[in-house]
């Protein structure tokens, strides 16, 4: 006899994160319909998101050519420009 976790199988926590994603999002679909929502940005402007997932298939890419570090340095360095961060 398995124990109790094992038995369980190794898709369980996948399936049950999605299954709460999903009530979740249909949780704020639900009040952004009825008028809920304030209305706010996340990131104020469409090019930024749009300039996050174009370094990030720019960073999917160039991974296996020029390596982990310098492929992560350099995208990173670009988000944070995007993003207006300082440090």
């Amino acid at each position: 006899m398995k124990n109790g976790l094992v038995a369980i199988g190794l898709p369980f926590f996948p399936f049950v994160s999605g299954i709460i994603l999903i009530v979740l999002s249909m949780v704020l679909l639900l009040y952004a319909f009825r008028g809920h929502s304030t209305g706010i940005q996340a990131f104020g402007d469409v090019w930024r998101p749009a300039t996050l997932i174009i370094g990030l298939a720019f960073y999917s890419i160039i991974l296996d050519f020029i390596g982990y570090a310098i492929g992560t340095i350099i995208p990173s360095a670009f988000v944070m420009h995007v993003l207006d961060t300082k440090t």
